[in-house]
């Protein structure tokens, strides 16, 4: 909030800088929020957003994602973690809104045996889905065998990859399987680029997409 914001840091530009600022000025209801493993700072964050949310989005109108970010290295590190943080009792508001997990294991463990364990041995998980271990077209059903629930879609990770993710995850989900199908728009300065991330979006059936610093362009 403002109070965060040093005065010698403000940006004269009449545009909204703080999370606060933003949720106000742009009626922001999605929120991915970085995660990186230090216990105490990300509990202390997330309880302050939790805040944030329930004064600024009132009646619970708002949806979360957690970015591990490749921070885990250690299979079983990341879900003694996780359990930690959906037990405090100062962000209890924010578990039912919570959409997936991304991409918490390093890329090097990510879709290891290891980690299916964990995963298998962990039954109440949210969602988790890989993200920059989505390298080949065996990594997702890879990432399913071992207990994740989808993955995200980029243009520049091939739209009929994509295609065909979104095609076994649609036969997943007839089972009644968790899945989640995410995007990026990878801040393609429009008009052609940005049109074309979101219409591949759009045909993909992909609803929670994020957006990627529009807001730093001028005119965007």
């Amino acid at each position: 909030d403002a109070a965060d914001l040093a005065p010698a840091d403000r940006v004269d530009d009449g545009l909204p800088q703080t999370l606060v600022e933003c949720v106000r000025f742009y009626g922001l209801r999605h929120f991915k929020i970085k995660i990186n493993g230090e216990v105490a700072r990300d509990r202390a964050r997330l309880a302050r957003m939790a805040e944030i949310f329930a004064a600024d989005r009132p009646g619970g109108d708002f949806a979360i994602s957690l970015d591990g970010n490749e921070s885990f290295h250690d299979a079983d590190a990341f879900p003694a973690v996780a359990r930690g943080l959906l037990a405090a009792p100062e962000l209890r508001t924010l578990w039912p809104k919570l959409l997936f997990i991304e991409q918490p294991w390093h890329r090097d463990v990510a879709l290891s045996p290891a980690v299916g364990a964990s995963l298998q041995a962990w039954p109440e998980r949210p969602p988790i889905i890989i993200d920059e271990s989505d390298a080949q077209q065996s990594s997702l059903p890879t990432a399913l065998a071992l207990g994740y629930a989808g993955t995200s879609h980029k243009n520049c990770k091939g739209v009929f990859k994509s295609v065909v993710n979104a095609s076994l995850l649609a036969q997943r989900c007839a089972a009644g399987l968790p899945t989640m199908l995410s995007g990026e728009d990878l801040t393609n300065v429009g008009p052609i680029g940005l049109v074309q991330d979101l219409a591949a979006h759009a045909a993909l059936g992909v609803t929670s997409v994020e957006r990627n610093g529009h807001h730093y362009f001028a005119g965007l």
